[in-house]
This record gives structure tokens, C-alpha cells and sequence, in this order.
């Protein structure tokens, strides 16, 4: 049919004009379509009717209160089981140094890691939703990742770094966050099209975490920042210059917002702000 409707269009009248080609007819399923958006009784009632069909669904019955309870338990036995007999001991080959009681989140799978030596402490807790990538050096040696004991590195965690990311005991590192110790990509728009950045091999991308930290969800930490023991990242802050021991940042570019210690001190020149504020408004 479509061939005819082909031919049809290239026939040439007499006087040179083309033959306007015939719409071919409708189709079966363009005709239930044109059915269903008319405005008749009919057809309402067969919308009516679809609807509940795609929304059908057998009573509740304790069958399925079993089945709820044996899938929730057989995924996770399944997942334990790939971690500990195959993704945790691959994940430990991959590293330069593991030590006891890692713990790779069941069902994320391994990290993706390219050119850095990575070393973890014992009781380390990671997902393998991560990145941890390292530049290309001229002198031999790889940039390294050196975690503390007892930390935790959350889902989406991207590391790079051209020299050193040492990331202390008890850091807790939420989801999502991008710690940038190497640029990727040189400025120069012509060299980006076939270079990397350059490396800074004067050791000034280096980034460094203390103890006790903690990261929130979406931060970025840039390259050459070091946040102290204890301090507190808020989410989604850029982080481009140090963070005091203890201190509490937030926004882009981040900045002390108060203090983990809650001192008085703090708690007066918050409460100063909100006064100035609500005299502004």
C-alpha cells in the first residue's frame, strides 16, 4: 500500500505539476486512539474501564506478606554473600593496602579506580558507587589516597587528585561529594582538546582531612584545602580555602557559619546577625 501511495505522488501531470500525494488511511491503533479522545458516552465508558485495568490488582492476602518478607531477605543474603566471596576481595587487590574489617556496602558494586594507589585503614566503610582517579606523572609515582580507620566514604564519592588525598580516622563523607585535587583539563581551550591539566608537582593540589571531620551531601572540596579535626562541610558548600579545626562552613565559596563547640562566643554573634537581619527587614 505505501509503495502505491509512492507512485502515485510521482506521477507528473500533463502540465508539469506534481500529483499531490493521498493521505494514506488511518491505522488500526490511530483509529482506537481518535476513538477514545471523542467526547461520547461510549467512549468514556471504555476510558473508564482501561483505567481500572491498568490499575487492577489482587486483594491483599499473608501470601504476600511472606513473599514481601522472603525477597527483602534473599536480596540481602545475596548481596552479603557477592561482597564477602567476590567484590570485597576483588576491592582488595585493587588497592595498595587494606587493612582489617573493610566493609564494602552490599549491592554497590566495586569503585572504579584508574591511576592512584589507594590505601585504606581498618574498619573502613565504603561504597562502590565511587571514582578515585589520578593523574598521569613524569617522575613514576602515583598519586595516592590514604583513608583513616574507622571512616566512612558514601555513594558518588569522586576523588582525583595529581599528588596526595589523605583523608583521616572517623571522617564521615556523605554522598554525591567531588574532593578536586587535579583539574582534569588544561585552560587553554586548543590544548584541551587533546592534553590533560598539567601536574602540579610542587605538591600544592594536595588535600588533606583530619580526623573527625565530616563532609555533607554534594560538597566540593578543590584542590590544595585542608579542613581540620572536626569541622563540619554543610551541603553542597565549595570549599576553596581552609577549614579552621571545629569550625562549621556553608555556602559557595564557604565560609564559617559557627563552631562545633557551640561556644557562647558563637552563639552571641549568631544571635547579632539575626538582629541585624530582622532590623534590615
Amino acid at each position: 500500500m505505501r509503495a502505491l501511495f509512492d507512485r502515485l505522488a510521482a506521477r507528473v501531470q500533463r502540465d508539469g505539476t506534481s500529483v499531490p500525494p493521498a493521505d494514506p488511511p488511518p491505522s488500526l491503533g490511530d483509529r482506537a486512539i481518535r476513538f477514545l479522545r471523542s467526547d461520547n458516552p461510549l467512549a468514556r465508558g471504555a476510558k473508564a474501564t482501561l483505567k481500572k485495568l491498568y490499575r487492577a490488582e489482587v486483594p491483599l492476602t499473608p501470601l504476600h506478606r511472606a513473599l514481601a518478607f522472603e525477597h527483602f531477605w534473599r536480596r540481602v543474603l545475596v548481596r552479603h554473600l557477592k561482597r564477602a566471596v567476590y567484590e570485597q576481595p576483588l576491592l582488595r587487590t585493587m588497592c595498595v593496602q587494606v587493612g582489617r574489617d573493610l566493609l564494602l556496602d552490599p549491592g554497590t558494586g566495586l569503585p572504579v579506580i584508574y591511576g592512584i594507589d589507594v590505601f585504606l585503614g581498618d574498619s573502613v566503610h565504603i561504597s562502590g558507587r565511587a571514582t578515585y582517579a589520578g593523574a598521569a606523572r613524569n617522575d613514576g609515582r602515583h598519586p595516592r589516597l590514604i583513608v583513616g580507620d574507622h571512616s566512612y566514604l558514601g555513594h558518588r564519592l569522586v576523588i582525583s587528585a595529581d599528588d596526595e588525598v589523605r583523608i583521616g580516622a572517623h571522617v564521615h563523607i556523605a554522598d554525591d561529594v567531588h574532593i578536586c585535587g587535579y583539574d582534569g583539563h588544561p585552560i587553554d581551550p586548543v590544548a584541551r582538546r587533546t592534553a590533560p591539566a598539567p601536574v602540579d608537582y610542587s605538591g600544592g593540589g594536595r588535600i588533606v582531612i583530619d580526623d573527625d571531620a565530616w563532609i555533607g551531601q554534594g560538597a566540593l572540596i578543590l584542590k590544595g584545602v585542608h579542613v581540620g579535626k572536626g569541622a563540619i562541610v554543610a551541603g553542597h558548600a565549595v570549599v576553596t580555602k581552609d577549614v579552621p579545626a571545629g569550625a562549621i562552613v556553608a555556602g559557595n565559596p564557604a565560609r564559617p557559619v559557627g563552631r562545633v563547640d557551640g561556644s557562647a562566643r558563637d552563639r552571641e554573634e549568631r544571635a547579632r546577625l539575626a538582629d541585624a537581619a530582622a532590623a534590615r527587614a
